[in-house]
């Protein structure tokens, strides 16, 4: 029978639930977590994982999923809460969120999602670095300027 599951991603857990069963269980996000996580969801024939976009608490779960053969979803999470609002689900606890997940995960057409790619999650987050060390460069040059003393103009 096959499975949705949605994984509602903080810090330091990562609540899950399998749908149709109504399975549901917390684990650490942490290597030994994702390993929990993966044995799991080992008897189980899943379609498609869903998760939100959580400012990267989400990435290291998504890379040991998606290294596992499973297919990943990553949405915005204002989309995940209207969809939680649509259904009358109105109470926000990590449960009911990962079952609001697994939910979206079963209904939501695969061409309006697009499945994690690890490669291309590597390269957005090299180029989100080099983005933030531009900045830091210019920034420095800008303060620079208003140095009074040779030396520290001379600094950069």
């Amino acid at each position: 029978m096959s499975s949705w599951v949605g994984i509602d991603v903080s810090k330091n857990t990562l609540a899950v639930w399998v749908r149709p069963s109504g399975v549901n269980f917390i684990v650490c996000n942490s290597s030994e977590g994702h390993q929990a996580l993966l044995l799991n969801l080992a008897d189980i024939q899943v379609e498609r994982v869903l998760l939100e976009a959580t400012g990267g608490y989400e990435r290291a779960v998504m890379g040991c999923l998606v290294q596992a053969g499973h297919s990943v979803v990553r949405i915005n999470p204002r989309r995940a809460r209207a969809f939680a609002q649509a259904m009358g689900k109105l109470v926000k606890t990590d449960p009911v969120d990962a079952g609001v997940l697994a939910h979206l995960a079963q209904v939501i057409e695969p061409s309006a999602c697009q499945t994690v790619s690890l490669a291309r999650d590597e390269l957005q987050e090299l180029v989100r670095r080099r983005e933030q060390v531009v900045k830091l460069r210019d920034d420095e040059r800008r303060r620079l300027t208003l140095a009074r003393s040779g030396v520290v103009q001379e600094s950069l």
